[in-house]
């Protein structure tokens, strides 16, 4: 039980610090069974007529907790 609950912790606090609006890294999914995030990459260019434009990609990162988190590393 004392697994759950740190794993519970861990993906709140995840959850908290880079949440659906942060600008760079965002948890979209999480519980105690898997998580999904977004890491989202900026590109500024520059056209001919100096205006300036941005160009956004988007890195869906899914993953699975297995059943002995934390004793095994990833």
């Amino acid at each position: 039980m004392a697994c759950l609950a740190r794993l519970k912790s861990d993906v709140k606090a995840l959850s908290e610090l880079f949440p659906r609006t942060h600008p760079l890294f965002r948890v979209t999914l999480a519980t105690v069974d898997e998580i999904s995030c977004v890491f989202i990459v900026h590109n500024d260019q520059s056209s001919a007529n100096s205006s300036s434009s941005s160009l956004e990609k988007k890195f869906v990162i899914n993953a699975n907790i297995t059943e002995t988190y934390p004793h095994d590393p990833p």
